[in-house]
């Protein structure tokens, strides 16, 4: 039930559209769609708090999420990619799930505005990319509050209502554990120090451009929902969720738990450790040395065997990987190796972040999964490169060119730690001309690299 909703600031303030009820008028939410993602990837057994989540460079047929603060960290746990309110790792999980997936589950909790194809909006629904309501976004964060049972907010006490399950309660109470730390770098620095934040989970929002704040929080008894901007949607320098609506958030939480909040007590759920590899975060295998136990909703999260460590045969004498035939060829012992994921690979050898690597393929042996690496053709480090001043700069674009043996049938291009272009061996890949020193990797999809550097006058 709705028990108290401010349109306003004063209903006869014509100068700020006082007579406007802001509660329900389209906005876009920026970041605060992303609990919901979450819970959604929990309930399809895709991740959980502890599982590994890239934050590297990424493009989707031309569209490139970036940060906030603009940096990568190459891998975060699912905890603090929400935590932390990072875009990359969000728009890879929603890639994982399926725009068609989330938007269908986000309209069934009631948020109707978002009234256009998912196609329409793409990957960048997570990012605040569609519009909501204040009121109806408040409702879906009272389905987390109560456990994952939809129902629309009722205006009225004796409007008839039906709810509709969106979410595990499991899913929902691992994602309010996540929502309810305290230590939070979208919590304006020695806030919760100073004035002591309610223990409630919450998690704010900030819209491009700067037009829209958000914060939104529950509690065992209550669901607060914040929104600061103008009615006529002009941009406010600097406005964050964090600064202009977290602080009301958790002022409203005072006034009304005067004696204190607690978080929704979920009763029994199904929610069990289990033994990873600390180094994948999936099931530990034998060549696992380090370990740990992670939450996991028994039924519903899918783990898999470790993929990167792994045990392969060197020669004896150099240290090169062997396999089938030439292992009868040459004195051999076995070695524990690390494999990680190739384009978080080919990202740290483009950013200068030292790594385990296996040990590269025996010349005499041509059974080695790997084989030869890519060699890039263009550019060319010793050819001279300049920016003509007569020539549009989007006719002036550098040729991406490389040699991939099989069985490789991808590359990523790094430019200066940045994906600058993908796609299938033999596709025609350029990127833009900019004055300096370049640093560039292409990388295949078995983790082969090379790199050259070249300069642009």
């Amino acid at each position: 039930d709705v028990l108290a909703m401010v349109g306003s600031p004063q209903f006869f303030d014509a100068a700020r559209s006082g007579q406007i009820n802001g509660t329900v008028i389209r906005r876009s939410p920026g970041s605060a769609l992303k609990p919901f993602l979450f819970a959604k990837a929990m309930d399809d057994g895709l991740i959980v708090p502890g599982s590994l989540l890239l934050d590297i460079p990424t493009a989707f047929s031309g569209y490139s999420p970036k940060n906030y603060d603009g940096l990568f960290r190459g891998r975060v746990t699912a905890e603090k990619a929400l935590i932390t309110s990072l875009n990359v790792p969000a728009v890879r999980l929603l890639d994982a799930v399926g725009p068609e997936n989330f938007h269908v589950l986000l309209v069934r909790g009631g948020l109707s505005t978002l009234d256009k194809p998912a196609s329409h909006y793409g990957l960048s629904l997570i990012l605040g990319g569609g519009e909501v309501t204040l009121l109806s976004l408040t409702g879906l964060y009272a389905t987390l509050a109560g456990g994952g049972e939809h129902v629309a907010p009722r205006l009225f006490p004796d409007a008839p209502t039906t709810g509709v399950r969106l979410f595990s309660p499991e899913a929902c109470v691992l994602t309010t554990e996540i929502l309810a730390q305290v230590e939070r770098p979208d919590l304006p620095g020695g806030f919760e120090r100073v004035l002591g934040a309610p223990a409630v989970a919450w998690k704010t929002g900030t819209s491009y451009g700067h037009r829209d704040a958000w914060a939104f929080g529950f509690s065992a008894e209550h669901v607060v929902g914040v929104w600061v901007g103008n009615m006529d949607a002009t941009p406010v320098k600097g406005i964050s969720g964090s600064l202009h609506a977290g602080p009301i958030l958790f002022e409203l939480f005072r006034a009304v738990e005067t004696s204190g909040s607690r978080l929704p007590d979920p009763g029994p759920l199904n929610v069990a450790e289990v033994e990873v590899c600390a180094e994948s975060r999936c099931l530990a295998g034998p060549f696992c040395d380090r370990r740990m136990t992670i939450k996991t909703i028994p039924g519903r999260t899918r783990l898999t065997p470790c993929p990167i460590h792994k045990q392969i045969h060197v020669d004896q004498d150099t240290g090169l990987r062997l396999a089938g035939s030439c292992l009868e060829r040459h004195a051999s012992r076995t070695e524990i190796v690390t494999e990680y994921p190739a384009e978080l690979c080919a990202w740290w050898r483009s950013t200068g972040i030292a790594f385990a690597s296996p040990p590269p393929p025996h010349p005499d042996c041509a059974e080695v999964a790997g084989g030869e690496p890519p060699r890039i053709v263009s550019p060319v480090a010793t050819a001279p490169y300049a920016l003509r001043t007569d020539v549009p700069a989007s006719f002036q674009r550098l040729s991406l060119s490389d040699n991939v043996a099989a069985p490789a049938t991808k590359v990523y291009w790094y430019q200066d730690g940045l994906l600058v272009a993908h796609g299938s061996a033999g596709d025609r890949l350029f990127v833009d001309l900019s004055p300096g020193r370049h640093r560039l990797v292409a990388m295949d999809d078995l983790g082969r690299m090379d790199a050259v550097t070249y300069v642009v006058e």
